[in-house]
């Protein structure tokens, strides 16, 4: 901060943003052992990889990266809890994007550990392309959300054209 400079003020939407990057990142975290706990068993993430393999599964030593991920958002989330950061220009345009990655990262474990593989990679699939989408365009301009929507929207058809084709 430069001397002579201030912050905007935090309004209500600033603090609502805020709390829920925190608490989306936190169930993030929180998805593979919830899901574990409330299906048993049979929602472990690793068995279930290993019997369904796709063009689109990692090998098994790049889920390790997910643990500093999850460290990653969570240290992101503390950090624009401080009152100091409510306001701040850089969270207030990534805030409810990565409310959005977070929740759809959620979604997607879950969908994974109730084994609709399927549907979990279509949701890993859109959020890979939303986040690259808006990290291209997040220094030149906001993201369309109707071109965002009918992206997702077509590439979703696409995929469930082909549930029924085995080619």
């Amino acid at each position: 901060m430069y001397p002579g400079t201030m912050l905007p003020m935090a309004d209500s939407n600033d603090r609502i943003r805020v709390f829920l990057v925190a608490l989306t990142a936190i169930l993030q975290a929180l998805a593979v052992p919830l899901a574990t706990r409330a299906l048993g068993p049979s929602s472990d993430t690793s068995a279930i990889s290993a019997a369904n393999h796709t063009p689109i599964t990692p090998a098994d030593f790049s889920f390790f990266v997910w643990g500093l991920i999850y460290v990653g958002s969570i240290a992101v989330a503390i950090y624009q809890l401080l009152p100091s950061q409510h306001a701040r220009p850089v969270h207030r345009r990534t805030g409810w994007w990565l409310t959005g990655a977070f929740t759809a990262n959620t979604v997607s474990v879950l969908m994974f550990g109730a084994q609709a593989v399927w549907l979990a990679q279509i949701i890993a699939r859109d959020l890979g392309h939303l986040s690259g989408l808006r990290g291209s365009r997040l220094p030149r301009r906001r993201a369309s959300a109707e071109c965002c929507g009918r992206d997702l929207a077509a590439a979703t058809r696409d995929d469930l054209s082909r549930l029924g084709d085995p080619a």
